[in-house]
């Protein structure tokens, strides 16, 4: 099953795959607050099918999801999309002395702990989010504004 919210336009995107429903809901409710549109799979077949329907900007996945594992999922994801980076926050079960951790730097993988400070977790996908974005958008052209001393001239020229 998959559902989405609104229309994409500039908003990023989030697929969502998760199983458990109110971990779906308050995901739901914090990517609504972070200003992203969100696509929420709880089935192999909808995650595959929605991130080829719309390439996501960042995945949320239970790293323990259906048979084949979320991380596998991912995987399975970026080969679909042809991209090699694709931030994604895997939600864990596992009990450990961080909450958040950084992990596999070629991809970007953060692991958050259930049950999640959503807080923290909309902080988590803002900084993500905003620092994919800044590596993907392309760099300004010089030649797209005068230097300052050119506007100063034509503004006394007027």
């Amino acid at each position: 099953m998959a559902t989405t919210n609104s229309w994409r336009g500039d908003r990023r995107h989030v697929l969502v795959i998760e199983q458990e429903t109110a971990v779906l809901e308050q995901l739901s409710q914090l990517l609504d607050e972070a200003d992203c549109t969100f696509s929420c799979c709880t089935t192999t077949e909808a995650a595959l099918s929605s991130a080829q329907a719309a390439a996501p900007d960042m995945l949320i996945a239970d790293v323990a999801f259906g048979q084949m594992g979320g991380a596998v999922l991912y995987d399975e994801i970026r080969a679909r999309a042809g991209v090699r980076k694709l931030p994604v926050v895997f939600l864990c079960r596992e009990q450990g002395p961080d909450i958040i951790r950084r992990h596999h730097a070629d991809t970007g993988a953060y692991y958050v702990r259930k049950p999640f400070d959503s807080r923290a977790l909309l902080e988590l996908t803002r900084c993500t989010l905003n620092q994919h974005r800044a590596k993907h958008l392309p760099k300004p052209l010089a030649s797209c504004s005068a230097p300052p001393a050119q506007e100063d001239e034509a503004r006394s020229n007027r």
